[in-house]
């Protein structure tokens, strides 16, 4: 993974410009089974869409599941890992 451009790619969508974040796999290797679930069905919500917490558990097939979302979207995606320094 590019950290320069994905660094970019932050700045560009914090300023308000869409950016394609698919382009980006994520290390969740770290994760359960149901937490990578969550993140990926999370990645595919459309830009400008939102998704509440027993839609989502719907779309990976556990609907019981929406109680458990905090573990999932909590736990950051790559440990140890820091931005690079410098500008875009």
């Amino acid at each position: 993974m590019n950290m320069q451009q994905l660094c970019c790619d932050i700045m560009k969508y914090l300023a308000g410009e869409h950016v394609d974040f698919l382009k980006y796999e994520p290390d969740l290797t770290h994760l359960t089974k149901f937490q990578r679930e969550v993140l990926e069905a999370t990645r595919k919500i459309p830009y400008g869409q939102t998704r509440t917490y027993g839609q989502l558990a719907k779309d990976i097939g556990k609907i019981k599941a929406s109680r458990s979302r905090p573990g999932a979207q909590q736990k950051p995606l790559s440990p140890g890992n820091t931005l690079p320094q410098g500008s875009c």
